[in-house]
């Protein structure tokens, strides 16, 4: 699993792949249950662990002034990844949970003793999983501390020229946006009123040739493109026909509030 961020114009990321992206369906947010089920302590002990779902981690949690490193992610206690690198990631970790306890505790920290978060998530049995850590450490907000949003990965397999995609809003302070894609000037918006935190449910996209790269524009939920954007993000060529991907609003440099500084991570989950 490689992650690429792309910003504005004139700033493609290094390692694209050629493709391109024309929506064609409109998709509005949700908080499905399987997304952000329940926030708390759960231990998601007490029997045997039979059951065993597979989880892939990301890391988008910053602090004041930068990303958060390291990271380490914990389940039920047990380590489960260790990521070094602001958006780094790791792929299909295995999580083993007990029937008599689906609520699986998950825990962040700095590899550590600082613990940024513990929270219970639900798993399904025998599928695939995304959870990622996102927000703002030592925020004074508490609706930009740190977070985590475990959504179930799907096993549809896209008809020819289509690609799964879905974003998750991890713009701290920013409120909620739509996203625009296509082709550089025929742009349509295909995710509506998208709130911090949220992650969308996955869309078909269709591909364009690939000599015609992907354009994207996001802009405050309800407001036109080209009105007030909060991003304009062209060159994004790695989104192919061959999978599924996840696609934060994340930020690029050093200082999150910084003017200029929103852009957008691409993972493949599969």
């Amino acid at each position: 699993m490689r992650a690429f961020s792309t910003g504005f114009p004139g700033r493609p990321a290094s390692c694209l792949r050629a493709a391109a992206l024309i929506a064609t369906t409109s998709i509005v947010a949700c908080n499905p249950s399987t997304a952000n089920p329940l926030a708390g302590s759960g231990t998601g002990g007490g029997g045997t662990t039979d059951r065993t779902s597979t989880v892939s981690f990301y890391d988008l949690l910053m602090t004041g002034t930068t990303g958060s490193s390291p990271v380490s992610f914990k389940s039920n206690g047990t380590v489960k990844a260790s990521l070094v690198t602001y958006l780094g990631s790791a792929p299909n970790t295995s999580v083993p949970w007990p029937s008599t306890s689906p609520l699986v505790s998950f825990e962040v920290t700095d590899g550590g003793t600082t613990r940024f978060l513990e929270q219970g998530r639900l798993l399904v049995n025998s599928a695939a999983h995304s959870a990622i850590v996102f927000g703002v450490q030592g925020s004074s907000d508490p609706n930009l501390q740190p977070n985590l949003v475990v959504a179930v990965r799907d096993t549809l397999t896209p008809t020819a020229g289509n690609a799964h995609v879905r974003w998750l809003h991890a713009w701290p302070g920013v409120g909620a946006v739509d996203i625009w894609s296509g082709i550089p000037g025929a742009e349509v918006r295909v995710v509506q009123n998208l709130a911090y935190g949220q992650i969308s449910p996955y869309g078909d996209i269709t591909a364009a040739s690939a000599l015609t790269s992907l354009h994207m524009v996001i802009t405050p939920a309800g407001v036109a493109r080209g009105v007030a954007d909060h991003a304009d993000i062209s060159a994004v060529s790695q989104v192919t026909s061959v999978g599924a991907y996840l696609v934060p609003l994340i930020y690029t440099v050093s200082n999150f509030s910084s003017p200029g500084s929103k852009s957008i991570a691409i993972y493949q989950e599969r």
